[in-house]
């Protein structure tokens, strides 16, 4: 009889008993020697899907000097809890971080990496967790920069002006994480102070979609919060929602637990065994057996309908 084992193998992470089920931002800047810090660890555990693939094209059409349409650099990622959010703002600290891991892990899945900038000044922004508590959301950014001495210069908040003067002509890539929790933390009736994050937030997101500066802002968002979408609507950041990813989620999946396939012949053959009973039963009904054959071969060794009960079970979730 036909092990799995005969046909394919597992993944690092599956024989390393160590699937990483959550990728945590704030690990990267944090302390100890993280999973999230490991660039290698963190791109083989990161399958690249649609999201991430226009990701990278909108990015290399903001640096392509040839490039005329559609040249923003503003983006809303959104989703609710465990939709991965978090887990593309690591992975893309990494591809712009580690030219040399992000090169082999681009062309690897058919991606260009000759457009993209290496080593920009990133920020990474988890607001819950940064190292100290922010009253303003541009002040870690200065600090990050090593530009505290323009904060002199600043008024309420930081102009369009004063953005591209911290940015220089230089390349700035700002990932930020839990906005909306951070600013809703903000006391109602301190007024100003929602006033002035609101406006430096919508002055960042613009000069950002400009061509000329080399500015790339990352926003991960709940839609939980009204003031903050707010500032998105009339921005116009390239916006990604991650809940409707149900394709990619299973290739995720696959991708987190299965390594290399050995036989695919087999897979086949145990295909055609299991449609061949199907199609024996008088007690099942299935309207296209060549289709239904095509994701088992694709999905194996966990039957389709496994997978699409997972994927149900997820979305009917409280926290979903």
């Amino acid at each position: 009889m036909t092990k799995i084992s005969d046909v394919l193998d597992v993944s690092e992470e599956v024989l390393n008993r160590h699937v990483k089920g959550i990728i945590e931002l704030y690990k990267v800047i944090g302390e100890g020697d993280e999973f999230e810090k490991n660039s290698k660890a963190v791109l083989n555990s990161t399958y690249p899907t649609a999201t991430i693939r226009r990701i990278i094209d909108f990015v290399s059409r903001k640096i392509d000097p040839k490039q005329k349409s559609d040249i923003r650099s503003s983006f809303a990622i959104t989703g609710t809890y465990g939709t991965g959010k978090s887990h593309i703002l690591t992975a893309l600290y990494h591809i712009f971080n580690d030219p040399t891991m992000a090169k082999k892990w681009l062309e690897d899945n058919s991606m260009a990496s000759d457009l993209l900038p290496t080593f920009p000044h990133t920020v990474v922004m988890p607001m819950l967790n940064l190292k100290r508590g922010y009253k303003f959301l541009w002040e870690p950014i200065y600090e990050e920069l090593g530009k505290e001495e323009l904060l002199k210069e600043i008024g309420n908040f930081p102009t369009v002006d004063d953005i591209k003067r911290l940015v220089g002509t230089g390349t700035v890539v700002l990932l930020i994480d839990e906005i909306e929790k951070w600013y809703g933390a903000i006391p109602s009736e301190d007024a100003p102070r929602r006033t002035a994050n609101l406006a430096f937030l919508q002055n960042l997101m613009e000069v950002a979609n400009e061509k000329n500066v080399r500015l790339f802002v990352f926003v991960s968002l709940l839609l939980e919060n009204e003031e903050i979408m707010g500032i998105m609507n009339r921005t116009r950041p390239i916006k990604f929602d991650l809940t409707s990813e149900d394709i990619d989620r299973i290739n995720i999946i696959l991708h987190r637990l299965i390594g290399k396939i050995k036989d695919r012949e087999a897979i086949e053959m145990i295909t055609k065994q299991y449609i061949g009973v199907y199609q024996r039963s008088e007690d099942i009904n299935i309207s296209n057996y060549r289709e239904l054959q095509d994701k088992i071969i694709e999905q194996y060794p966990f039957h389709p309908e496994v997978l699409k009960v997972i994927i149900e079970r997820f979305h009917a979730s409280k926290n979903y």
